[in-house]
């Protein structure tokens, strides 16, 4: 097995290949004592700023805070295991339970603020969650209703003493309260800033200070759920070991270290993205963590840049594009960013260039990982030259195994496609009370099966071309949806493009383009617009104009389902 670092000596021949080891050993703290290391390592730096809520926390404060919440929860009953779900939006109170939970040795369960009824049932019987965090309201979203609707004996209960048939595990919901409903009683909840304020019992105290040295490393820290493309979504359950590590490697590679940064965040903390890559690795690294908005909002955004100096941006691609469309028009002063962050999906070179240019960025970040694998695997560094930056994410982390391999397991030579295997320390446990999908997803040698078509350079770098299960056969020809996308997003009025599979008597399968043009513009003939500019096999025999497309609640298509609409409006035959 080669190291990364072998790129600079001698081109590689097999796609099997090991990250440049960083200057540290694996960690085996937990998050509670990398809080309290921060408290005294960075005690004169901001930890935390919410500008939408006006809060401002010292690396101190936040220990002295999270301290205090894992001594409420204790006094209300959660025990060192319990699960408590977090379900509302970006806000101090978020990263707080998260923290509090770790210190208390619970489990936090991230929810997406936006899941309704259904939705929120399905994760209260997924896993035993015992305590629920949320909001009241937000937005259109009325949280204590569709609480109400899930467990409707908590308006006839006191706090702490739901018994429902429909949630037997949950016990407690704590309402996070705005500034419009301090006034107002929830039935059957605890306040949160209530709850805070009045912490624990002198025993509580010394409970949960005994827990420093009973709490491990392996122990399971967070439930993560999948997006739920295929089906229902996947508990993935992570443990401190896996997030602590995922955190400083990626880190490490960054340049996190470096100096002391500010991170604008602007992906949701219900994503790993958000709360590994942003809150733990700004824990980690004595780094200012920024909340610009509650939900999403580019003017908010910018113009928190210059008012908190941010160095480090931290967002999808869509978001970029949003922030960027924004910073054309108020021109913001973004003179302190140096370094921006993205992953999720890849954007054209071309829009790359547009994000560095007009924010100010020295490098753009693309990087590759899943919620399985803690996330991030694949981390450029900001030292790689723009094209390897943008065309490829990076090599592996430190610590991180990574090949392709085909249909039997086999390692491919490089530069040809395969499925991604990667061996990590930020490896799940499993999916939670889901052994089989475990074992389909983790062989027994402990590598993950990410489902993903990838290669790997001869330089060592990884290339992401789509899923396994995206690509189309027509004729024996496999065709790789994605490089027909990126084609198609060089037409000025395409926004979003999609390529699936569907069936054909004759060629087993053909390709339908899915395709959102700009307000205003005009449908046109797609074949004729891709006659000549890529080989005919590539070129979709049907194609159809859409406004939007079917997604999951954090963002990804459903290719699925598009597939499904597809043979019903086209008039096909489904495939067996």
């Amino acid at each position: 097995i080669a190291t990364v670092n072998s790129r600079f000596n001698s081109d590689l021949k097999w796609s099997y290949i090991t990250g440049e080891f960083p200057p540290f050993p694996l960690s085996i703290k937990t998050l509670g004592h990398i809080i309290k290391d921060g408290s005294e390592k960075f005690s004169d730096r901001e930890a935390f700023v919410s500008i939408h809520q006006g809060i401002r926390k010292t690396f101190p404060e936040v220990y002295e805070d999270a301290y205090r919440l894992a001594e409420a929860f204790s006094n209300i009953g959660f025990k060192q295991g319990d699960m408590i779900a977090i379900w509302a939006p970006n806000c101090y109170e978020w990263y707080l339970t998260q923290c509090a939970s770790a210190i208390a040795g619970c489990v936090l369960v991230n929810v997406n603020p936006a899941y309704q009824k259904d939705e929120l049932h399905y994760v209260l019987n997924k896993v035993p969650v015992k305590g629920l965090v949320c909001p009241s309201t937000f937005k259109t979203q009325n949280y204590y209703d569709l609480i109400s609707k899930v467990v409707p004996e908590i308006t006839s209960c006191n706090p702490g003493e739901i018994n429902s048939e429909s949630a037997p595990h949950l016990k407690s919901v704590i309402i996070i309260e705005s500034p419009s409903n301090k006034k107002q009683e929830f039935k059957g909840t605890y306040c949160f800033q209530s709850l805070f304020e009045s912490g624990g019992t002198s025993e509580d105290v010394a409970h949960i200070k005994s827990l420093e040295n009973i709490i491990q490393a392996d122990d399971m820290f967070n439930i993560q759920f999948t997006s739920g493309t295929t089906g229902l979504p996947k508990a993935v359950a992570l443990s401190h070991f896996s997030v602590i590590n995922n955190a400083l490697l990626t880190g490490n590679r960054i340049g996190f270290d470096r100096k002391y940064h500010a991170f604008n965040l602007w992906v949701p903390f219900f994503h790993t993205f958000g709360c590994v890559g942003g809150s733990i690795g700004s824990l980690c690294y004595g780094s200012k963590l920024v909340i610009p908005s509650a939900g999403f909002d580019p003017i908010a955004y910018l113009k928190s840049i210059p008012t908190e100096k941010c160095t480090y941006l931290f967002g999808t691609p869509t978001m970029y594009v949003a922030v960027l469309e924004a910073q054309k028009k108020l021109k913001v002063d973004v003179s302190s960013v140096e370094l921006g962050i993205t992953g999720g999906s890849n954007c054209l070179v071309e829009v790359c260039e547009d994000f560095e240019k007009h924010l100010n960025m020295k490098s753009l970040m693309n990087i590759y990982g899943a919620t399985e694998t803690g996330p991030a695997t694949f981390v450029p560094s900001p030292e790689d030259s723009f094209e390897v930056r943008i065309n490829t994410v990076g090599p592996p982390l430190g610590h991180v195994e990574a090949k392709i391999v085909d249909q039997n397991g086999k390692i491919l030579p490089v530069n040809t496609p395969g499925e991604l295997w990667v061996r990590t320390p930020g490896l799940m446990h499993g999916y939670y009370k889901d052994q089989k999908s475990s074992q389909k997803a983790i062989g027994p040698d402990r590598y993950y099966h990410s489902g993903d078509l990838a290669m790997i350079t001869e330089k060592g770098y990884g290339k992401i071309i789509g899923r396994l299960d995206d690509m189309v056969n027509r004729g024996g020809e496999n065709i790789y949806p994605k490089e027909i996308e990126d084609f198609l997003l060089k037409h000025p009025n395409i926004v979003e493009v999609y390529i699936i599979g569907v069936p054909d008597d004759y060629m087993g399968e053909e390709l339908c383009a899915w395709i959102c043009l700009e307000e205003g513009a005009k449908e046109f003939d797609l074949k004729e617009h891709c006659k000549g500019k890529i080989a005919h096999f590539k070129i979709p025999k049907y194609s159809m104009f859409v406004k939007d497309f079917p997604k999951t609640l954090s963002g990804k298509v459903k290719k699925l389902e598009m597939r499904g609409i597809s043979i019903e409006k086209l008039g096909l035959k489904k495939s067996s």
